[in-house]
């Protein structure tokens, strides 16, 4: 069984996206976010490999898509570290680079 890509282009906000994970955006949808994601990082840094920070919340469906995301930013040569969050502060700190 093949899944074809989904990934629901009203999801892209200015500042972030939000999507319903499998009903606008899917596993093979993740990926290629992180394929795109991981060709912007390379290209604005223009780093060969530089290391991006992947984390997650304790949502059911939370590892499969960091492990989606890890793989797409893999594919273009980003070095992955995961970081698990813990809580809303954790996000907050993780985004803005404060001290956790």
């Amino acid at each position: 069984m093949t899944t074809e890509l989904k990934i629901d282009p009203y999801g892209f906000r200015e500042y972030d996206a939000r999507w319903l994970y499998e009903k606008d955006i899917n596993r093979i949808g993740i990926e290629n976010l992180g394929k795109g994601l991981g060709t912007q990082i390379i290209k604005h840094t223009k780093k060969a490999n530089p290391r991006v920070i992947v984390g997650h919340d304790y949502r059911s469906y939370s590892e499969e898509i960091k492990s989606a995301l890890k793989k797409g930013l893999l594919s273009t040569g980003c070095n992955n570290h995961v970081k698990r969050l813990h809580s809303k502060t954790s996000q907050s700190e993780l985004r803005w680079g404060l001290p956790h």
